[in-house]
């Protein structure tokens, strides 16, 4: 199995943590606003955020042009599609989760997973693990930060020691639009995003 991962810092998507901090305060009000409880996992609260794909929120990340590399670098592909989008946020001391795959990979349909972190994500606050190298490996990066990593990287979830909020936005993102889901939205690899997307304050 592939252990491709990219952590990709919140720089890279903000003009200066002023302009990260109003963008996290935005979104976690809109979700938290506007979504129910999945009540699917015990020990975290989830959301099914498909919905938000419609909005403005995540384009700085999902068409930024250094992650639409990324992506396209690994998929080799000139279009991808966004297959779902959930939420989930560790409960104080619980949350973790066993290692295991998201998506087991084929010839037909690859994935990559792509995590939005809406706090700063450590060992204490309930951190996303993987397998790397044979070892388990805590991720420890900075809110408003990336992850992006292969579909069948073991990974789970530690335990909420701290009780501090550790929101992740987790989109699965493939090939092939003719899965059992709903293809949300197709992503297109062109020459026009070369700028940089920077949070625009004024969404619609």
């Amino acid at each position: 199995m592939m252990e491709y991962l990219e952590i990709i810092d919140w720089k890279y998507f903000f003009l200066n943590e002023q302009n990260r901090n109003n963008y996290l305060t935005e979104i976690k009000k809109y979700i938290n606003e506007n979504f129910e409880e999945l009540n699917d996992q015990p020990g975290a609260v989830r959301y099914n955020l498909n919905p938000i794909i419609n909005s403005s929120y995540l384009n700085l990340f999902i068409l930024n042009h250094y992650v639409k590399d990324c992506l396209f670098n690994y998929f080799k592909s000139k279009s991808l599609f966004i297959k779902f989008i959930r939420y989930r946020n560790p409960l104080h001391l619980s949350g973790e989760q066993e290692l295991h795959y998201d998506w087991i990979v084929n010839d037909v349909e690859k994935r990559i997973e792509m995590f939005i972190l809406l706090d700063d994500m450590d060992k204490n606050n309930g951190s996303i693990v993987v397998m790397k190298n044979n070892r388990i490996k805590p991720i420890s990066a900075k809110a408003g930060s990336c992850i992006i990593m292969e579909s069948t990287t073991l990974h789970g979830g530690s335990k909420n020691k701290n009780g501090k909020s550790r929101a992740v936005i987790d989109i699965h993102i493939g090939v092939n639009p003719q899965s059992d889901e709903q293809s949300l939205i197709r992503i297109t690899n062109t020459n026009n995003d070369n700028k940089k997307l920077v949070y625009n304050e004024n969404l619609d």
